[in-house]
């Protein structure tokens, strides 16, 4: 039994925290239901967002930002994304593991990637599944990172066809992330579970990216050219 956790990590500030919110009836049936509208930017935002890329924020900071988290995605990242999950899934169901069906659905939709705009928290793919050194019969499959390095998400995948949401401090799965060729001891690694599935995390993950929707077009409104 892991520790348990804030469905974004032990230090989220609770007064903030989506922990308040309750989760709706179906979640666990119809999650996608919950993933944020889709948003359609004019040329000039398209432009904003090419600058910020480039570092040229002179269009304004958060306009640019704002502008380049709501931008599709290339065509050759969601690519790169589907194949790179293809290759993982084989090794996954190689050790006898199961990934949670709503999980698949996410990673192979390109148009529910391109509808996630969360201001700190991004999804992302392992290079490898790493056993849990509490219980190495069970595997964590990193699935989500905070931009600043300090939270990871990860999948716990159990042989029983079973699976959680765990939380931990350091990518793990994810290779020559340390400078000077070191290597992380899994076993040094704190790990707590933040959602008993990833339909109750994933939930809890559009509801904030909608909320932070909303905190920025207040920004927007407050501050305008900032």
């Amino acid at each position: 039994m892991l520790p348990k956790c804030p469905y974004f990590g032990p230090t989220s500030d609770d007064s903030e925290s989506i922990e308040a919110f309750e989760l709706p009836a179906d979640y666990d049936t119809d999650p996608f239901r919950y993933v944020p509208e889709a948003i359609t930017l004019s040329d000039a935002e398209l432009k904003l967002a090419d600058q910020y890329e480039n570092e040229d924020f002179s269009g304004g900071y958060l306009a640019s930002q704002i502008a380049h988290f709501r931008r599709p995605r290339p065509k050759q990242k969601h690519e790169s994304r589907r194949a790179k999950f293809r290759d993982l899934r084989k090794n996954v169901e190689r050790e006898g593991l199961v990934f949670p069906s709503a999980f698949v659905e996410l990673v192979e939709s390109d148009d529910y990637h391109d509808r996630l705009r969360h201001n700190t928290i991004w999804l992302t793919l392992p290079d490898e599944i790493v056993p849990l050194p509490a219980d190495p019969s069970r595997k964590l499959f990193l699935i989500a990172y905070e931009c600043q390095g300090c939270d990871y998400w990860h999948l716990l995948l159990a042989p029983d066809g079973t699976h959680a949401i765990a939380y931990c401090a350091e990518p793990l799965g994810r290779r020559n992330m340390y400078p000077g060729g070191f290597k992380l001891d899994p076993a040094t690694v704190d790990v707590y579970q933040c959602a008993d599935s990833f339909c109750e995390w994933i939930v809890a993950y559009f509801v904030d990216c909608e909320r932070g929707d909303r905190h920025y077009e207040e920004m927007l409104e407050r501050y305008p050219g900032m």
